[in-house]
């Protein structure tokens, strides 16, 4: 789980609602590979 983005939407009537994003974290493992 990672940070929610928040974010208002102009609704009718002049309201807002609030957006929620859910992000995520990734993780990416890089390795060398040795050439023979």
């Amino acid at each position: 789980q990672g940070p929610v983005y928040k974010k208002w939407t102009p609704r009718a009537h002049g309201r807002a609602t609030m957006v929620r994003k859910q992000t995520s974290h990734i993780t990416i493992v890089l390795e060398e590979k040795e050439e023979s």
